[in-house]
């Protein structure tokens, strides 16, 4: 077990790591950012909401991933200053819906 203590002035960065669709539900909401990685979560899903992650600032999707998912949600994400996806992702007909509110305009 790796222990630390974070002040209050200090900043960390954590990112979690998607390598199943399992994993979005078990990622804290206090991330600053979601990665899925290449050619994972292809498994038939029907939406990913990531809305519960108030605090991420990024949003990474590797190529090949996410293929079968039909929504992918990401609403009421102050932080949300990026999102990225990679080449042959979400193939299948989609639902992408991103509603961030106060960061809207960077996206």
């Amino acid at each position: 077990m790796n222990r630390f203590e974070i002040s209050d002035a200090e900043k960390v960065d954590w990112t979690g790591t998607i390598n199943n669709v399992n994993r979005f539900s078990t990622i804290p909401n206090v991330v600053s950012g979601l990665r899925v990685k290449s050619n994972t979560c292809n498994e038939e899903i029907s939406t990913v909401d990531l809305s519960r992650f108030d605090f991420v600032k990024k949003v990474e999707v590797g190529s090949n991933s996410l293929q079968h998912c039909i929504g992918f949600f990401l609403h009421n994400m102050p932080s949300l200053l990026t999102i990225e996806i990679g080449d042959h992702s979400f193939q299948s007909s989609i639902v992408f819906d991103v509603d961030v509110r106060d960061n809207s305009s960077n996206l």
